[in-house]
């Protein structure tokens, strides 16, 4: 819990707009029920776990193995969750979500899935 609170307190979370969306990533991710998925997913990792993640037993595919057994994953060199929003993390995250996107794409037109 005291980790949780210093990413609270720490300069990310001094911007009200990034404060903001990490509020409400947690209350969707402590809401969302997931239920079976017959696709890929890609999960976006970083190097080092932060925020909520702490409290929680290490898993490499974060629970996700229970939904689908396509999971690519992918780290990302930002130190935590919340500087992925900030320079220069988040030109990586764009660019992994675009990367994504394109192989959904790519696996749809050639009828992968």
């Amino acid at each position: 819990r005291a980790r949780i609170m210093a990413e609270f307190t720490s300069e990310h979370l001094e911007n009200p707009k990034t404060k903001q969306i990490y509020q409400l990533t947690d209350k969707a991710a402590r809401s969302y029920i997931a239920k079976p998925y017959n696709g890929p997913i890609t999960l976006l990792r970083c190097t080092r776990r932060s925020g909520p993640a702490n409290m929680r037993p290490y898993s490499y595919h974060q629970g996700w193995h229970h939904i689908t057994n396509q999971i690519e994953t992918r780290v990302l060199s930002a130190p935590g969750h919340l500087p992925l929003v900030h320079e220069p993390y988040v030109q990586e995250l764009a660019a992994a979500i675009q990367e994504a996107m394109e192989n959904e794409k790519w696996r749809m037109v050639n009828g992968e899935w």
